[in-house]
């Protein structure tokens, strides 16, 4: 079945409602929707069976990938769609972001290699990763695209040129993370926190984001207020810092 699917779009943009005039150029490099946890909130199983789903009627394109896609996929894809990317795209392209349905940091030394070749290829803007933030369990791990131990990811992210990062926590503590984010890695909620200080520590731009207005059963989410004030006492991060997103239930619930 995988094998029939049609391949999706490896690079594309969309307007965001949530960052007025912000027109992020998006990176997908995650095969199969591959990610280490299965939240409750998240609709990436609709995507794994192919299904309708929020995310890829925001994107209006497909997100499936069969495999990984090479560097020099990524950047013919951000040549076609920025004609003279190099140097003139340095005034077109304001952010590009790696996100997609999945986990993007599961594919850590392809991330960091097309970080290092945008900004060879010149660009200065900024360069961010929306992630779960389990990279230091994915590392331990060797888990999917993650093939070397012992690195430190926020170091590498740094040295390649990322400039913000944007983590899902989620929770405050372990019990209600696994509760409701379900990660396949024990400890999963400490290996988070301590990558988002070291990402603080790094000097990049850091973001914290929790879902807020979801109930599963006895499993719920807290008041923003309690993620901004557990967030100013964890992390030492200031509310703007802090991203709360409303949980957005699929058509039929």
């Amino acid at each position: 079945m995988d094998n029939a699917r049609k391949n999706g779009s490896v690079v594309y943009s969309f307007a965001t409602p949530h960052e007025r005039g912000a027109n992020p150029l998006y990176i997908n490099v995650i095969p199969k929707f591959r990610c280490p946890n299965r939240c409750r909130f998240c609709r990436r199983g609709d995507a794994i069976n192919g299904k309708p789903n929020i995310y890829e009627k925001k994107a209006g394109t497909s997100l499936y990938l069969r495999r990984a896609p090479k560097v020099e996929e990524i950047i013919g894809e951000v040549r076609a769609m920025v004609p003279g990317m190099s140097p003139e795209f340095l005034g077109y392209i304001p952010e590009i972001a790696f996100v997609g349905l999945g986990e993007p940091l599961a594919q850590f030394d392809l991330v960091c290699e097309t970080i290092r070749a945008l900004r060879r290829a010149g660009h200065v803007g900024k360069i961010r990763v929306d992630t779960d933030g389990t990279i230091k369990c994915m590392v331990a791990a060797q888990w999917d695209g993650c093939t070397r131990a012992g690195i430190d990811p926020a170091r590498e992210l740094e040295a390649a040129g990322l400039n913000e990062i944007r983590i899902s926590v989620n929770e405050t503590n372990s019990d209600d993370y696994d509760a409701l984010c379900r990660p396949c890695f024990r400890n999963a909620f400490e290996n988070i926190c301590s990558f988002v200080n070291d990402c603080v520590s790094e000097r990049i731009k850091t973001f914290v984001s929790f879902v807020v207005n979801f109930a599963d059963g006895e499993v719920r989410t807290k008041s923003p207020e309690e993620y901004t004030e557990f967030a100013r006492l964890r992390f030492g991060l200031r509310p703007e810092s802090v991203i709360i997103r409303d949980y957005m239930a699929s058509e039929g619930e």
